[in-house]
C-alpha cells in the first residue's frame, strides 16, 4: 500500500518518521516521506515528528544531530534523537507524540470554532497567560514560537 493510500485509509493523528543515524540512505528515505507529507498538507494538520534512531552508536554515526534538526526545520516538524537499545529519550518521544496530537487537535478545533479572524496561533498563546509576556502575546496576536524543533511540548 502506498503512503498516500495508507494516509487516506487510516487517517492517522500523527506521523513518526524514523531514520538511522548510522545509515545515510535512511535519511534520504525519511526526506522523501516528509516531502510527500508536506505536499499532502499533512504537516499542517497532523503531528509530525522526525526521529533519529540509534543515537547510542557514536562510533558508527554518519548523520549528525544538526543534520536531523535541519531536515526537521525544512519541513516544519519536530525532531528528537533516541536510542531504543539504551532506552534513551524513548519516554520523552512517547509523551511528546501525545502532546503534539493534543496540540494539533486543539488547534484544529480552535480554527473550526473561530469566526475567521482568530487563528490557532492566538489560541496557542492563550496557555501562556499566567505570565505578563504571554498575556502581551495574546493581546497583540503574536505567537510564542518554539525556540527549536526539539521541544515536543509546544507547536
Amino acid at each position: 500500500m502506498s503512503l498516500d493510500d495508507s494516509i487516506v485509509t487510516h487517517d492517522p493523528d500523527a506521523f513518526i518518521v524514523v531514520y538511522s543515524v548510522t545509515e545515510p540512505s535512511s535519511v534520504q528515505y525519511a526526506d522523501q516521506i516528509l516531502q510527500t507529507l508536506w505536499k499532502m498538507s499533512a504537516v499542517a494538520n497532523k503531528a509530525v515528528i522526525l526521529v533519529g534512531s540509534k543515537s547510542d552508536l557514536v562510533r558508527s554515526r554518519m548523520i549528525t544531530a544538526e543534520a536531523g534538526r535541519k531536515l526537521a526545520n525544512t519541513y516544519d516538524c519536530k525532531f528528537i534523537e533516541v536510542s531504543g537499545g539504551l532506552d534513551h529519550r524513548v519516554d520523552e518521544l512517547l509523551v511528546g507524540v501525545l502532546s503534539q496530537i493534543r496540540l494539533k487537535r486543539s488547534c484544529r478545533l480552535s480554527r473550526s470554532r473561530s469566526l475567521g479572524r482568530r487563528s490557532c496561533r492566538l489560541h496557542r498563546g492563550a496557555r501562556h497567560t499566567s505570565s505578563v509576556k504571554g498575556l502581551l502575546h495574546v493581546m497583540c496576536g503574536a505567537e510564542p514560537r518554539s525556540k527549536s524543533c526539539e521541544n515536543l511540548q509546544i507547536l
